[in-house]
């Protein structure tokens, strides 16, 4: 198998802008995965006072070799979303803002993979290459695997717990089993380019399941998350959970 063309994503926006872009937070989680080779490193940039601002500081990150490419979500919403057959009302305003960017960060990639982790999670530098070992499980098993990640906030127990309940598998190195997190997910980019967005199923239901309105709806709606996983859900695809590498979500700034 040769060597696989992979992005680097991420986003930022009003309240994390100038940690992503001006305090180094975007080359710290380069840095953590230094033994991976990016064709590509692109940053998504949402929800902001001063695009213009922020867009000079991006560009010094650019002229540095940090990064390589930023869209704004303000410019390119509606042809993203056009594109993946989506409509704006179909989430609440909260999870349309949870969910442009990673839409973005798909639509702007031209690899064959996607690495693709949310401003407020980092991975742990640790010299554990899961990234090429989740592209050979992905290649292997292309009918059931179709997303791999590190754990989430060292929780190997936890996952194991999980896998259990979900009826998944575990080897030495991985937990198989039907989930999906946006935190942090490697996935192919020819299955994430479909038209997938709009399909339902009740198990991705226990996104935010307790975040519930006066009225009973789900405030975030049907958040790019959940419509992933439904998709997944439907066709019994699963991910594969690294038992030797976490990523940390908590807003924790290494």
């Amino acid at each position: 198998m040769g060597e696989k063309t992979i992005t680097f994503a991420t986003n930022c926006w009003e309240a994390d802008w100038e940690f992503i872009i001006k305090s180094g937070g975007y080359l710290q989680k380069i840095k953590n995965l230094d033994y991976v080779n990016f064709s590509k490193k692109i940053l998504i940039i949402n929800n902001v006072n001063d695009p213009k601002l922020i867009s000079k500081e991006a560009d010094k990150l650019i002229n540095s070799g940090v990064l390589d490419e930023y869209y704004l979500v303000e410019e390119n919403a509606k042809k993203v979303l056009d594109y993946f057959e989506i409509k704006k009302e179909s989430f609440t305003d909260i999870g349309y803002y949870y969910s442009i960017s990673p839409l973005l960060a798909i639509f702007f990639s031209d690899s064959e993979y996607i690495l693709y982790n949310t401003a407020d999670t980092i991975l742990e530098p640790k010299k554990y290459n899961w990234v090429d070992m989740g592209i050979n499980i992905i290649e292997d098993m292309s009918n059931k695997v179709i997303c791999v990640n590190p754990v989430w906030n060292n929780k190997y127990e936890e996952a194991r717990h999980e896998c259990l309940s979900r009826n998944g598998m575990e080897n030495e190195n991985w937990f198989f089993m039907p989930r999906f997190s946006d935190q942090c997910f490697l996935m192919p980019l020819k299955f994430l380019k479909k038209k997938i967005y709009n399909e339902k199923n009740e198990m991705a239901d226990y996104f935010w399941p307790h975040n519930m309105s006066s009225n009973g709806t789900h405030i975030n709606g049907n958040v790019f998350e959940k419509r992933v996983a439904a998709h997944m859900f439907n066709n019994n695809m699963i991910t594969a959970t690294s038992k030797h590498v976490s990523y940390y979500h908590e807003s924790v700034r290494l």
